[in-house]
């Protein structure tokens, strides 16, 4: 009878989550076992007449053969090194600022929360805008501050890199602090109460306190922001395009120039393989770590 009973729970499981697995197959399993098998086959849609015949790693070998191919890794690991560094330190300060009485505390909350809710699309061109050296007010304030020439913004490489950088963890850091004010309002104050009273300063306690009270969150959030910096797109494609001279062409932006500018999907497939690949790396211990936690 027992058995019988584990089975029809077992069954009646299943029958719950069969829709939610069916979307996941579908939207989810399906597309990264296609883009594997794309990334072995010829899919170039300019030579489409000659059929998806199988490769093996030409795709991957033509990647790494590309003149800018060593560029692209470079500026990829640069920038996620700095916009994954720049986000979580950004996303701390603001959180201990935002946790703080003040008055107008909940209106700077929602000043704070801005840049998540705009669109990509929004900031940039915003952006695009100020950094005008016609009429750019941004481009001016660093024309008299800086003496910097106000058309090298994104003609320079190194400040077009550095702008998109910026940008980038501006429209970022917004989620992480919004789930750091949580972990710390979970933080009990006698912890602090006793450090006060045993000599303990300010920034002994973030260390001996703060930052290992909200670890598991942090761990999440670096996960997390690991895993968006590796396929950010959308802001270099619409203050860049990959440029000036591939200077800010990052893998996530030349995946989609392979793919929908020149029709190599071949090629484009075994880049998103690649980052896959990459994105395991720090899952897979992440969930190996949560599980021996749990």
């Amino acid at each position: 009878m027992k058995n019988i009973e584990k089975r029809r729970e077992r069954l009646f499981i299943i029958e719950l989550l069969f829709p939610a697995l069916l979307l996941i197959g579908f939207f989810i399993v399906f597309p990264i076992c296609k883009v594997f098998q794309m990334s072995f086959t010829n899919w170039d849609l300019m030579r489409a007449a000659e059929g998806h015949y199988f490769l093996g790693w030409r795709n991957f070998t033509d990647f790494f053969s590309l003149s800018y191919a060593g560029k692209t890794i470079h500026l990829t690991i640069l920038f996620e090194c700095i916009v994954v560094v720049g986000t979580i330190v950004a996303s701390i300060i603001f959180a201990l600022v935002l946790n703080a009485e003040f008055p107008g505390r909940a209106f700077v909350r929602g000043i704070a929360l801005l840049p998540w809710a705009l669109p990509s699309f929004v900031i940039a061109k915003v952006f695009l805008l100020s950094f005008n050296g016609d009429y750019g007010m941004f481009a001016r304030m660093f024309n008299l501050l800086f003496k910097v020439d106000t058309n090298s913004f994104f003609s320079n490489e190194h400040l077009a890199f550095a702008l998109v950088s910026f940008l980038t963890i501006w429209k970022g850091f917004p989620f992480n602090t919004v789930m750091l004010m949580a972990a710390l309002s979970t933080v009990p104050k006698d912890y602090y109460e006793a450090a006060d009273l045993d000599g303990a300063g300010k920034i002994r306690q973030f260390f001996s306190i703060t930052i290992p009270t909200i670890k598991p969150t942090l761990v999440t959030l670096t996960v997390l922001q690991i895993m968006s910096t590796l396929r950010t797109f959308d802001m270099v494609y619409l203050l860049t395009q990959g440029g000036p001279n591939y200077g800010t062409n990052i893998i996530g932006n030349d995946i989609y120039q392979n793919g929908f500018k020149l029709f190599k999907f071949g090629v484009a497939s075994a880049e998103g393989t690649l980052l896959f690949l990459v994105s395991m790396m720090f899952v897979i211990p992440y969930f190996f770590r949560e599980g021996k936690e749990a």
